[in-house]
C-alpha cells in the first residue's frame, strides 16, 4: 500500500504524522501540568486534533486505488463533497479557529505570569 506513494501523499503522510504527534504530546504535557484547567488550554488541544483529523482525510484523497475501492463504501476516502466537507470545515477550519480561540484566551494568562515572575524576581520558577 504504501509503495506506490507519490511525493505529495508522502508529505501530506508525514504531515498527518507530526500533527498527531503534537497533538499527543499536547495531551502528555497537559495531563503532567494539568493544564486542562487552565483557560483555552481545552481548546488548543481540540483544535489541534481536528486539524489533525483534516490532514488525515486530506491524505487518504490521493491514495488511487484504495480509493477507488473504498470510495463508495466509505465517503472520506477519495474525492467526495463528504471528504472535502470534513477535511476542509470540521478539520482544518474550525480546528484553526479553536486553536485560534483557545491562545487568544491561553496566551494572555501566560504573558501576564511571565510579567509577575519578572516583578517579584522569580526568575527560576516553572511556567505551571
Amino acid at each position: 500500500m504504501f509503495s506506490g506513494l507519490t511525493i505529495e501523499q508522502a508529505f501530506e503522510l508525514l504531515q498527518a504524522l507530526i500533527l498527531g504527534a503534537q497533538f499527543v504530546f499536547l495531551l502528555i504535557v497537559g495531563k503532567k501540568y494539568r493544564l486542562a484547567r487552565v483557560k483555552g488550554w481545552k481548546l488548543i488541544t481540540v483544535g489541534t486534533a481536528l486539524i489533525c483529523f483534516g490532514s488525515v482525510i486530506d491524505w487518504t484523497d490521493g491514495l488511487g486505488e484504495l480509493s477507488q475501492q473504498l470510495g463508495e463504501k466509505y465517503l472520506i476516502i477519495g474525492n467526495s463533497l463528504a471528504e472535502s466537507f470534513l477535511e476542509d470545515v470540521a478539520g482544518y477550519l474550525l480546528g484553526f479557529s479553536l486553536t485560534l480561540a483557545g491562545l487568544r484566551s491561553w496566551i494572555p494568562l501566560v504573558a501576564r505570569q511571565v510579567r509577575t515572575d519578572a516583578l517579584t524576581g522569580l526568575n527560576n520558577r516553572a511556567m505551571f
